[in-house]
């Protein structure tokens, strides 16, 4: 009976030094955890903002290799003329370029243009123009049916460089003409990544200039 008494006491619960350190340790170990499911999310996000900013500049760069490739007279816009469609080399470069279509003769522009936004701040998007100048009413400004230039950046994209350098445009070489894109842009709306991204990539026309 003496021996049953004894181990049945001496069966003791954990003290509260062991139970605090026991907490301790499953706190340090909560925290840990929770700091690497942050930065593992952090950096999802991080690379989610740079996919949508890559899928956008990919998407404008397309539009104008499309264009760039089945057309001719490349020239920077460096003149006010509406319907002045003179190949035109820029080796410094220019924040706008045009050039005419061979199918059907339009001109087609790009450029860029700042656009306020709702918290009174700015950004800047990337626009395309497509004139007739066969028709009266494209060259006119003024004129109701005066083509607008449409934004071809998506609404959150903040084009922050934009250039195009054209070379071998007005030269009767029988080479085609080349024009070099160089576009750099962040996605701004809803992230606090400001991530930018830059690419570029060199364009040839499909018909030669002779």
């Amino acid at each position: 009976m003496r021996s049953y008494m004894s181990s049945r006491y001496n069966n003791k619960g954990f003290t509260l030094a062991e139970v605090l350190v026991a907490l301790a340790i499953f706190g340090f170990v909560v925290i840990m955890g929770s700091g690497t499911l942050v930065a593992v999310s952090n950096t999802n996000y991080s690379a989610q903002v740079s996919r949508k900013t890559i899928d956008n500049i990919d998407f404008i760069l397309d539009d104008i290799v499309r264009e760039a490739r089945f057309g001719k007279d490349y020239h920077c816009e460096i003149t006010e003329t509406i319907n002045d469609a003179t190949p035109k080399d820029c080796d410094k470069g220019h924040q706008s370029f045009a050039l005419t279509r061979l199918d059907n003769g339009y001109i087609v522009r790009y450029a860029t243009s700042s656009i306020s936004q709702p918290d009174g701040s700015k950004r800047s998007a990337l626009m395309k123009q497509v004139i007739d100048p066969n028709n009266p009413a494209h060259l006119d400004p003024n004129h109701p049916d005066y083509p607008k230039a449409i934004q071809i950046s998506a609404d959150n994209i903040d084009i922050k460089h934009l250039r195009f350098y054209v070379s071998g445009s007005g030269v009767s070489d029988g080479l085609p003409a080349q024009v070099l894109v160089s576009i750099q842009a962040e996605l701004k709306k809803g992230s606090k990544y400001q991530t930018s991204i830059n690419l570029q990539t060199t364009i040839a026309q499909r018909a030669s200039d002779n």
